[in-house]
């Protein structure tokens, strides 16, 4: 299960980084890193808040990391959705993360898109022993997909904080989302 094609962003980068991605627990500046596992547009943007929240008290860089689980009839090259896209979604749910946290460093989030065939996998491959990681979930009493990964990733051995999406509170803010991404995509120009 390899991981395949990677796009390396840094928010505010005019290109992506190519070559051998970074580590994903320790950066360049020997900062810890928190890593935001995407879910789903509400999900990550509460996972985002709370990660932006605890970057700030540890001084910790955060990664959104996009396993993007590719089905099997397509090659991992060439995926149904972009790297193009996929990135300027997180570009979309880091400007809207902007609005309501005025402090949050422009520097101190990145973005890692990976192509997969698994999710779970592609995870084990690219996170290192004791991750820090955030994901966002709705709570239900059925399990949803968010609560097999994080018992993935706890079996793996990573520190999860697992977020609850309250119901209504982050979907006018999805939407938001939504809005600048179709700006993003209209203006043409690239995250």
């Amino acid at each position: 299960m390899a991981a395949g094609t990677i796009v390396n962003r840094q928010v505010g980068e005019a290109e992506p980084h190519h070559g051998d991605p970074c580590p994903l627990v320790e950066s360049n500046s020997g900062r810890l890193r928190v890593i935001v596992v995407f879910t789903t547009i509400e999900g990550t943007l509460a996972a985002l808040k709370s990660a932006a929240k605890f970057a700030q008290a540890l001084r910790a860089e955060i990664t959104l990391l996009v396993a993007e689980a590719v089905y099997f009839r397509y090659p991992l090259e060439t995926p149904p959705v972009s790297a193009d896209f996929l990135c300027r979604l997180c570009v979309a749910l880091v400007e809207e993360l902007k609005v309501e946290e005025s402090k949050l460093d422009d520097t101190a989030i990145n973005i890692d898109i990976r192509f997969c065939r698994e999710q779970v996998p592609c995870l084990q491959l690219t996170l290192r022993p004791r991750s820090v990681v955030v994901l966002g979930a709705r709570r239900c009493w059925w399990r949803r997909r968010e609560r097999k990964l994080e018992r993935a990733l706890k079996r793996m051995g990573h520190d999860v904080l697992l977020v609850n999406v309250a119901a209504g509170k982050y979907r006018a803010r999805s939407k938001a989302v939504i809005h600048r991404l179709q700006d993003l995509i209209a203006s043409g120009s690239s995250p």
